[in-house]
């Protein structure tokens, strides 16, 4: 088990108010024996047991609210379920672009896979009704960057395909750093891609590490893929250098 906000659990200490309460009131009290008394006492012997039972009770509930209204804001996550984080709008979305050579294909209307892409997710967000932050992490740079406003994407450097590869599994595991390191018990994670062998290397071993670690996280990542591979793609095609010969020129 761990704490996205761990310092909120010295809250518990108020768990003691209960108790310390009770005994501060039994103090203004005294006791004094008077000749009746042990007539009354006999009459009453069951009566106290209960009264000291519900006191007991009362006590150990009081205590108990305390403790979950602390676990509450300490937002406890076990074996990757986070007890107080709801299916709700996520604390933030991150966006894995890939900004790969083959992204920049164009359709009939000379729009590029990438910016096809964007636009979907920036129109989606937008009618959801987008009020979590965005973090954008793209192939490139592999780093991660805030974005205001989905409609900032499109106009955003992060639109423009590059001559370059797309490392995924690395991508991924940028994602799972950020969501770490920041304390995110509720995220989103979209996925522009048109999912090129050369990019995903599906027998990486790094998807297995990748496969471990957000399953420790559980429902803090939640994941949603926009495929732009085109829909009569059969076979996903790539070229790859086996070998390498230099020639010196005499000229």
């Amino acid at each position: 088990m761990f704490f996205v906000e761990p310092l909120m659990l010295g809250l518990l200490a108020f768990c003691l108010l209960p108790p310390l309460i009770h005994l501060i009131n039994r103090m203004r009290y005294k006791t004094v024996d008077w000749a009746a008394m042990m007539f009354i006492l006999r009459a009453s012997k069951s009566s106290t047991r209960m009264a000291r039972l519900r006191e007991l009770l009362l006590l150990f509930f009081r205590m108990l609210a305390i403790a979950m209204m602390v676990s509450a804001l300490a937002r406890p996550i076990l074996g990757g379920i986070s007890f107080f984080s709801f299916s709700g709008k996520p604390e933030n979305t991150i966006i894995l672009l890939d900004r790969s050579a083959s992204m920049s294909a164009l359709d009939s209307n000379s729009k590029s896979r990438l910016r096809r892409g964007i636009s979907a997710i920036a129109a989606a967000l937008e009618k959801r009704g987008q009020t979590s932050s965005l973090t954008i992490i793209d192939s490139s740079t592999l780093s991660a960057f805030s974005a205001k406003t989905p409609r900032e994407l499109g106009i955003s450097e992060f639109a423009k395909t590059t001559d370059c590869s797309s490392d995924m599994p690395s991508m991924f595991k940028k994602a799972h750093s950020y969501i770490v390191e920041n304390r995110l018990a509720n995220s989103e994670i979209w996925i522009v891609s048109d999912l090129q062998n050369c990019n995903w290397t599906p027998k990486s071993p790094l998807w297995d590490e990748l496969d471990a670690k957000f399953a420790k996280i559980g429902h803090s990542a939640r994941f949603k893929l926009l495929s732009m591979r085109p829909n009569n793609a059969v076979k996903n095609l790539g070229i790859r250098p086996l070998s390498f010969e230099r020639e010196i020129s005499s000229s």
